[in-house]
């Protein structure tokens, strides 16, 4: 099983962004069992989280959708 990391539970909470695109990654629990598959996360390093949260849900999408 995995777990979030954050969880945004505020609707006017702003997004880690990041090129206009919303920021996620998972990381394995400490009592998570690997299934020993290719997608384990182990084998990824964690990334560290975004520097900044640029704009909401409406302020973060692209032109294009405005």
């Amino acid at each position: 099983m995995r777990v979030v990391k954050e969880e945004i539970s505020d609707d006017n909470a702003k997004l880690p962004c990041f090129n206009g695109r919303v920021v996620s990654w998972l990381v394995l629990a400490e009592s998570a069992h690997s299934d020993g598959g290719s997608h384990s996360a182990e084998s990824r390093p964690e990334l560290p989280p975004p520097l900044e949260r640029p704009g909401g849900i409406g302020d973060s999408r692209p032109p294009s959708f405005q």
